[in-house]
């Protein structure tokens, strides 16, 4: 096996760990209705987690610009679910009925769903490195999954008591990309 593939290998497996622990430790939901959708997102994402694996058991080496752009997605990925992780402290999962408060500093101020963010740059950087079609197949699904999760808590963040603050927040800040514009202005 490739040096470059074990590498990819141990920063997927360490940013794995991270998810896990943040589902257990971290997060929650109080709406009985996710049940259904967090256990096939599970699913899901249990499969793209085996093929990660497989691909990069079964690969013998890959290309010096794919290793680059996987190593910088899951660098990227890891750091920036670390520090919303570090920042948030606890924080509703989706399909949540209850919002306790709103984030707009730190990773908040990059973008307003940095979780889904990293968690899509992982993923997306486990299909550049295996480029296997179950791989594209569950990125997709996962990536759709995040964006209309975050619709979901936008509507939600709408109809609460922060809805003003959040408007306004929401008009400065990208859903998943920084808005660079603002940071010229």
């Amino acid at each position: 096996m490739d040096i470059q593939l074990i590498i990819l290998g141990i920063g997927f497996t360490t940013i794995i760990v991270s998810f896990v622990w943040a589902r257990i430790k971290l997060f929650e939901s109080s709406a009985k209705s996710s049940i259904l959708a967090f256990l096939v997102y599970d699913c899901v994402v249990a499969i793209h987690i085996f093929y990660s694996f497989y691909g990069l058991a079964n690969s013998s080496s890959i290309s010096t610009f794919t290793f680059i752009s996987a190593a910088a997605c899951l660098l990227l990925g890891g750091s920036l679910f670390a520090w919303t992780a570090n920042m948030s402290g606890s924080k509703k999962l989706v399909f949540n009925n209850d919002i306790d408060r709103l984030k707009t500093d730190g990773p908040y101020g990059l973008v307003r769903h940095p979780f889904y963010l990293s968690y899509a740059l992982t993923w997306g950087a486990m299909t550049l490195s295996t480029d296997l079609p179950i791989q594209w197949i569950t990125l997709v699904y996962l990536l759709a999954f995040y964006f209309l999760s975050a619709r979901r808590e936008e509507k939600a963040l709408l109809r609460s008591a922060y809805s003003e603050e959040y408007g306004k927040y929401r008009s400065e800040v990208g859903m998943f990309f920084p808005r660079i514009i603002r940071w010229i202005n």
